[in-house]
């Protein structure tokens, strides 16, 4: 009974986007592990799930979000690729429409398109990644996890009654992510630090229940 009140009123979605990372600590060990290729920030496809939470009284609205996203650099003797798995508590702040005036979607809403649809978002999370270069026998794969948290924007776009869609970008920084795997050219265990860093520029396709 408790899930079923939520989908009266939710709405799911689903995103696709393009998504970068970047850690220059953790790049500087994986360089000496190949055959001299410099490799530098990683990029490629991200895809997401979440469902929409509601404030009653405010337009503050919480999205917790499941993504997997396959990022790839590649090198003229080595690839280097990054798998993520991460949970997000995407928090999005209507900052032109904080009173609102339904619980409804963007399209049945009153005022215009950028005042009901514009928000900002602060996304606290966590990942878990594998790091592996292709060519190397030396770094097979490592994975370890790390907390981030993204800021961003978007705009929700009313297509119909029951359909948004919303154009999103947002940038995620994770101070002191941790990484622990070998040491290049021996088996010794050793963790590097980095301020790793992400960019993501997508689209989510919600459906209002």
């Amino acid at each position: 009974m408790f899930f079923i009140s939520f989908s009266l009123s939710g709405q799911v979605g689903a995103s696709v986007g393009f998504k970068s990372f970047q850690a220059e600590e953790w790049l500087s060990v994986i360089n000496q592990f190949g055959d001299g290729s410099s490799h530098t920030a990683s990029s490629g496809l991200s895809v997401s799930l979440d469902y929409r939470i509601r404030i009653k009284d405010i337009r503050l609205e919480f999205y917790p979000e499941l993504s997997y996203s396959a990022l790839k650099n590649e090198s003229a003797g080595s690839n280097l690729e990054y798998a993520l798995s991460a949970f997000h508590l995407n928090t999005n702040l209507y900052i032109f429409d904080l009173e609102g005036d339904c619980d409804c979607p963007t399209w049945s809403k009153s005022g215009n398109l950028f005042q009901k649809g514009f928000f900002l978002q602060v996304s606290p999370g966590i990942n878990y990644f594998s790091v592996e270069l292709n060519g190397s026998d030396d770094l097979d794969k490592d994975a370890d996890l790390f907390w981030d948290i993204g800021f961003g924007a978007g705009l929700d776009l009313g297509i119909t009654e029951f359909f948004t869609l919303t154009p999103t970008i947002r940038y995620y920084v994770a101070p002191g992510a941790k990484w622990s795997h070998q040491a290049p050219l021996n088996s010794e265990e050793m963790t590097t630090r980095a301020t790793a860093g992400q960019f993501f520029a997508g689209i989510r396709l919600g459906v209002h229940l």
